[in-house]
């Protein structure tokens, strides 16, 4: 896919989907790897190859999307389209976002520049919701029984919000 023209937010950016230049992935990889330290949950588990071999694999499927702001690198996501996301429908089409990485220190809110873009793919893809974030909600029962200590945020955007126009 050639690199095309973004606009969110009332901002213009160069997005690429995959690049070529290995040191490039390698630089995305160093970066998520780095995410990882301070982390309870994710430190103690996380495995530097799979990690590597996930962020090769997103990019040479077109899956990482690079975000580039006046020629500087300042953000990646990472994505999937998923054709059959839940078990309780019928071929429900998402977005699955897999991480949103900012790049640069001096280029502040690209966490909402990935969220519109995730609306935006939603929409071109013809997809009936996104799925951001991880598993469990902030509302749930697991808190009340011990050892569950932890809550990973979910968002979830259907469709008829992502064809709204706000970006």
């Amino acid at each position: 896919m050639e690199d095309r023209e973004y606009k969110a937010l009332g901002t213009s950016f160069i997005v690429s989907y995959g690049s070529q230049d290995t040191e490039l992935v390698y630089k995305v990889y160093e970066r998520l790897w780095k995410l990882r330290k301070g982390h309870k949950v994710i430190e103690p588990l996380a495995d530097k190859d799979r990690v590597f071999r996930m962020v090769t694999e997103l990019n040479r499927y077109g899956n990482l999307a690079y975000f580039y702001y006046k020629g500087t690198l300042v953000g990646v996501v990472a994505f999937n389209i998923n054709p059959d996301f839940v078990w309780w429908g019928y071929m429900v089409r998402a977005v699955e976002e897999v991480f949103v990485l900012s790049m640069s220190d001096d280029y502040a809110g690209f966490g909402r520049i990935a969220a519109q873009f995730l609306k935006d793919m939603c929409r071109e893809n013809k997809c009936d919701l996104v799925f951001a974030g991880a598993f469990l909600g902030s509302n749930n029962s697991y808190k009340k029984i011990k050892g569950y200590s932890e809550e990973y945020p979910t968002y979830v955007c259907l469709r008829k919000d992502c064809d709204s126009s706000d970006g």
